[in-house]
């Protein structure tokens, strides 16, 4: 199943390259290691880690379902 049409899927998976070069090599580094300092545990940047997980489970099953019920 394609959730965008063929002559999107450049834009698409570059936009989704940036975006996990800057949310992800920037930001989440960023963040992690403040909670780290901040909590003074890296017990912090683990649920932070873990979170994101779950976040991204959620995310793609919602999609997975939209996507599934958009082509019946």
């Amino acid at each position: 199943m394609e959730v965008v049409p063929a002559f999107a899927v450049g834009s698409c998976v570059g936009l989704r390259g940036f975006m996990s070069y800057v949310v992800g090599a920037s930001l989440g580094t960023k963040a992690i290691g403040w909670a780290v300092d901040y909590y003074g545990s890296w017990n912090a940047g683990l649920i932070i880690l873990l979170s994101a997980c779950i976040l991204c489970i959620l995310c793609s099953t919602l999609c997975h379902f939209s996507a599934k019920k958009k082509h019946q």
